[in-house]
């Protein structure tokens, strides 16, 4: 979906105007009806790629992706099938390891707390271009496994891929969503642990309890934010509240 089709879908003479801002350089972004989703108005465009060269985004869907995998690159190629583009990078980024063999010990813990929910590691058959749980010596086809379970073990990979490193941004969407609740602390632990490991994350949610937990589980050091967003009088609003010290 067009996302001038989203700014203007109650009001034909709205624009979405976006302003991101660092210290060494500054983006601008419009959108409006006369801009499709890769044709925005943009200012400082340039300088802003050369500032975050370095810097790496994932965005992590509220839907799990690895049972959808099997030749997705080439049916959106040929225009088969519609998938986000966010889904394809995901899927590219969980197949290439891109780590340097690194032995952080903060890593190491968060893939054997994964591994002891989803029961074993993942692997990638490129000559299948399929994902398998790996877990007793037997490979697991991920569309045999609970949604849940494929939402950790995309997670996995991208840990251990080096695909979420430090100076980097991740994006999630409801990471709380059909996760068996019992798990949820675990998924506190490894969004403090990323954090700790110099990630930037934001994450958009509606359960109390992840919020809770991240809280309850943040240590001294640990920067947790709280934003809510809201509409009030056609325009949308935010209230921000930093969490209190551990």
């Amino acid at each position: 979906m067009q996302i001038s089709r989203l700014v203007n879908k109650d009001n034909d003479g709205m624009a979405c105007n976006i302003k991101v801002a660092s210290k060494d350089a500054g983006l601008e972004i419009e959108f409006n009806k006369e801009t499709p989703k890769w044709n925005a108005v943009e200012i400082g465009n340039e300088s802003w790629e050369q500032a975050m060269s370095d810097v790496y985004g994932i965005f992590i869907p509220a839907k799990e992706v690895l049972s959808n995998n099997y030749n997705l690159n080439a049916a959106v190629e040929r225009g088969n099938v519609q998938f986000d583009d966010t889904y394809l990078d995901i899927l590219n980024a969980a197949k290439i390891d891109v780590s340097k063999d690194d032995a952080q010990d903060n890593k190491k813990n968060m893939l054997i707390a994964i591994e002891s929910v989803i029961g074993g590691s993942v692997i990638y058959d490129a000559s299948l271009d399929t994902f398998f749980l790996y877990k007793d010596d037997v490979k697991e086809e991920f569309n045999l496994v609970s949604e849940g379970i494929r939402k950790l073990a995309i997670l996995w990979l991208l840990v251990r891929n080096g695909a979420i490193k430090s100076v980097s941004a991740v994006f999630g969407d409801e990471p709380e969503a059909n996760i068996n609740p019992a798990v949820i602390p675990l998924v506190a632990k490894i969004i403090l642990g990323l954090q700790r490991n110099g990630v930037q994350i934001f994450i958009a949610t509606h359960d109390y309890f992840l919020c809770k937990y991240l809280e309850v589980e943040r240590g001294v050091g640990d920067s947790v934010v709280y934003h809510s967003l809201y509409k009030e009088d056609g325009e949308v609003k935010c209230e921000s509240v930093m969490a209190s010290s551990a």
